[in-house]
């Protein structure tokens, strides 16, 4: 009768944690699937700015720098849009980072021995498949190179493509008002263009 009434007790226990553990699991999807909508977002944005600057650069004649200036005023707005969803999509990965390790530390057998019970761990198979084999890999690149956040391990390969995403616009946005502002320039200043040809070989 005992060892019944034990093993009636521990059946709520098991099925109360695997219902917070399959929250988890929605909470997880939930915030990966709002990342894709920040992603969206802020990529409509970028590309509404950069088409302003495809215009400045289809149109110019680099004879005055009032192209230069909208293209300036454009790399303002697209640096700050760009820093925004980069702070954003760098908070909101922490918290999938944060709930990926919570999922696999409720898979640990040792501490969560009923969840061994229902062979629940799909996320612990996950991590020793795919990131442990990241970190052996990243183990045999240069010691004395620091390390980078990007490079520690339980990183998203679709995070690391939106991290070079967004500094690939930064550099954009950057390079254009320069590029511009420089050909305007030598446009206006002939005579540092033929110098600038002659030296050429």
């Amino acid at each position: 009768m005992e060892e019944h009434a034990e093993q009636s007790a521990e059946i709520p226990k098991h099925h109360d944690f695997f219902d917070v553990y399959r929250m988890a699991i929605e909470d997880l999807h939930a915030a990966k699937d709002l990342g894709q909508k920040i992603d969206s977002f802020y990529v409509t944005i970028v590309t509404l700015l950069l088409t302003a600057d495809a215009y400045e650069i289809a149109t110019t004649r680099f004879d005055i720098w009032t192209p230069t200036a909208a293209t300036i005023g454009v790399a303002l707005i697209g640096l700050a849009v760009t820093a925004r969803w980069r702070q954003g999509a760098g908070n909101l990965y922490q918290i999938v980072r944060n709930r990926y390790a919570w999922l696999r530390e409720a898979e640990d057998p040792e501490k969560h021995p009923e969840m061994a019970h229902l062979r629940v761990d799909i996320f612990t198979q996950e991590y020793n498949a795919v990131y442990l084999s990241q970190k052996r890999r990243g183990a045999t690149r240069t010691a004395s190179r620091q390390r980078s956040p990007l490079q520690d391990i339980g990183v998203s390969i679709f995070y690391n493509r939106t991290v070079f995403l967004q500094n690939l616009c930064m550099t954009v946005f950057l390079a254009i008002p320069a590029i511009i502002g420089a050909a305007t320039y030598l446009n206006l200043n002939p005579s540092l263009l033929h110098a600038i040809a002659r030296a050429l070989p």
